[in-house]
């Protein structure tokens, strides 16, 4: 299957901030209602077995949006009694700012402006990591590089 690049409003330098918002929680709310988040915590509840247990967990969520992943996430772990440390990275600052101020006040989730194809970490600083509908914004070699970095 060809892949077809097309702009979309989240690819803009400068996003007028109400549309940004809305498109956002659009995300958010499709990630709920066609299951995007409950795939995700599927795939990881049982890779989170072997990890040891009382030891947090660190995760990072490359093209977080808003945060609702990390969110879900934290939300889902804390009712089983894990301990989630996850860092949310945007490179667009606008979303990255919004995802700050909706996990503002959750001390588990730190929320940083950083590029998937140039992430600031040492190799081997997460658990796990996790990029959901973020891939088709990015060239292939970028696609590429991402995966190494992850």
């Amino acid at each position: 299957m060809e892949r077809i690049q097309q702009t979309e409003l989240l690819d803009a330098v400068h996003i007028e901030p109400r549309a940004l918002e809305e498109n956002l929680r659009d995300l958010e709310r499709l990630n709920r209602l066609f299951g995007g988040t409950a795939l995700l915590v599927r795939t990881l509840r049982p890779l989170f077995a072997d990890c040891p247990a009382g030891a947090p967990i660190h995760i990072l969520d490359a093209g977080t949006g808003s945060g609702d992943t990390p969110r879900a996430l934290l939300r889902w772990a804390r009712r089983r009694g894990l301990d989630l440390r996850i860092t949310a990275c945007d490179l667009h600052p606008q979303i990255a700012a919004y995802a700050r101020r909706c996990c503002a006040g959750e001390p588990a989730i730190q929320v940083l402006q950083a590029d998937l194809t140039r992430l600031p970490f040492a190799p081997a600083a997460f658990d796990f990591a996790v990029c959901s509908l973020l891939l088709h914004h990015l060239s292939e070699a970028q696609v590429c590089t991402g995966f190494t970095e992850l």
